[in-house]
């Protein structure tokens, strides 16, 4: 086994449930739109906001417990990585899967998922 593997697997045993949670944002993200008409039927006002505030403030948390840095760093990588993945997969939405489309109230639920996170994280464990 080379090094570069190492540090890949190695890569992969430290952050498994964060790699596991982002799995799960994109099958939630790139379903077909009739998959997820299928899904919800419950015809709730607000319930895809809630899925994605719900799936970014999950991811946040788990990214809080697996991310061994300074509280500092973690805050900016958790901010870093749910830009990058709110952004990707709205864009991805918008412009590769026709039977979807990118909404900017998606983003600003996946972020605020993410700052809810962050303050609940700040708020519970800052001693």
């Amino acid at each position: 086994m080379n090094i570069n593997s190492r540090h890949i697997l190695n890569f992969v045993k430290d952050y498994i449930k964060s790699l596991f949670t982002i799995s799960l944002i994109f099958i939630v993200c790139f379903l077909p739109a009739n998959e997820v008409d299928k899904i919800s039927n419950f015809n709730f006002i607000y319930l895809d906001k809630i899925i994605h505030f719900s799936m970014f403030f999950t991811l946040s948390i788990v990214l809080f417990f697996e991310i061994k840095k300074p509280i500092r760093k973690i805050f900016l990588s958790v901010i870093f990585v749910s830009l990058f993945l709110a952004s990707f997969t709205e864009i991805i939405q918008h412009t590769l899967i026709t039977s979807r489309s990118g909404d900017i109230n998606d983003f600003f639920a996946d972020m605020l998922g993410t700052f809810t996170a962050i303050l609940f994280y700040y708020l519970k464990f800052k001693n």
